[in-house]
């Protein structure tokens, strides 16, 4: 049985779509690493590109996740100076 266009127009839809989060999610991690300034910027540019509603809780995720980032980078580098 074949799939109809419509199903096929519809998969390859979803697919596209998973692999744009997935390409944007890794931008945003690389930007977190590297500034975590600019990643919270790429964070909050990523929900539009994406058009996907994010929760409370992903955004918590985000949060967390930059300001860890934020101390980490700064208690390296004050490790690398001493």
């Amino acid at each position: 049985m074949n799939p109809t266009q419509n199903e096929t127009q519809r998969r390859s839809g979803a697919g596209s779509a998973r692999r744009r989060t997935a390409s944007v999610a890794l931008l945003v991690l690389s930007l977190t690493l590297l500034m975590p300034e600019l990643g919270v910027i790429a964070a909050v540019i990523a929900v539009f590109v994406t058009r996907r509603r994010v929760s409370l809780r992903a955004w918590l995720l985000i949060a967390a996740g930059m300001i860890g980032m934020f101390f980490l980078r700064w208690w390296l580098l004050v490790a690398f100076i001493l």
